[in-house]
């Protein structure tokens, strides 16, 4: 074994040193834990692990403070004329969920506290205080999780009669259908169908290396449902505070059999 893991960080170091940088505040995830990953492919398909690594769409504490940034100017400019400071931020998620870490980082970014507020907040609002809502959450895969979060919250955000918009840092394409549904969607990155690495739209990988991914997702033991990502996203996603479980669960799964590169959740 100790051959086999001096050859994997001789031959790779380049590519293991880099992912290893990309991927450094995500907890626990460096040099050890990484080539430990790519020790769980055999030997034949450890080229195709290295690859999978630098397909890997990851975003950084770096990447999001720039994001919420951006998402801030989309607000503004969507919601204009109506005043900065009568547009409140709502996460929709509970504290310890991504939702709480874009709140955080806008905290900074507004330097405004009175904007930032919670559902619980809104209930006791009186109307007239705000023109405007803004719902915060970093991602959405599917949009199941939004839709069941909109039914339980649409008689308390209706009745305001204000214009309110989801504002996401990342949106697969799949969710937007879902989303419109029912509330207008900012977002700063959207994911196209080309992100579901095991599509036949997607050229990231031949038909032959997806059919080993898949293979490994099976090797992962997760549930039938999350073995292509849950809703069968096939995303190779990660963010410094979570990796969704619409990515592969080769990232995220862990258990006696499989070791993931990423946390699936955790602040």
């Amino acid at each position: 074994m100790s051959s086999r893991i001096d050859a994997i960080q001789t031959i790779y170091f380049r590519q293991i040193s880099r992912a290893a940088q990309d991927f450094g505040d995500h907890e626990g995830v460096g040099t050890p834990r990484i080539t430990r990953w790519i020790l769980q492919f055999e030997d034949s398909d450890t080229p195709l692990a290295v690859k999978i690594l630098g397909e890997i769409t990851y975003y950084s504490s770096e990447n999001i403070r720039s994001m919420v940034s951006q998402l801030v100017r989309l607000t503004y400019g969507r919601f204009h004329p109506i005043s900065r400071n009568r547009i409140l931020f709502i996460p929709i998620g509970r504290p310890y969920e991504g939702s709480s870490v874009v709140a955080r980082v806008l905290r900074d970014e507004i330097r405004n506290e009175r904007q930032i507020k919670h559902m619980s907040d809104l209930e006791r609002l009186r109307p007239g205080t705000f023109d405007a809502l803004v719902f915060l959450d970093d991602f959405s895969g599917t949009g199941s999780t939004l839709r069941t979060w909109w039914d339980m919250v649409e008689p308390i955000v209706l009745p305001r009669r204000v214009p309110f918009a989801i504002a996401l840092l990342v949106l697969n394409c799949r969710a937007r259908q879902v989303v419109e549904e029912f509330a207008n969607i900012l977002c700063v990155t959207e994911l196209d169908e080309t992100y579901n690495v095991v599509s036949a739209r997607s050229g990231r990988f031949t038909a032959a290396e997806k059919e080993k991914i898949i293979h490994y997702c099976r090797m992962t033991g997760c549930s039938d449902e999350y073995q292509l990502g849950f809703g069968d996203c096939g995303l190779l996603v990660a963010f410094k505070h979570l990796c969704p479980n619409n990515s592969l669960p080769i990232l995220w799964h862990t258990c006696e059999r499989w070791e993931g590169l990423f946390k699936r959740s955790g602040l």
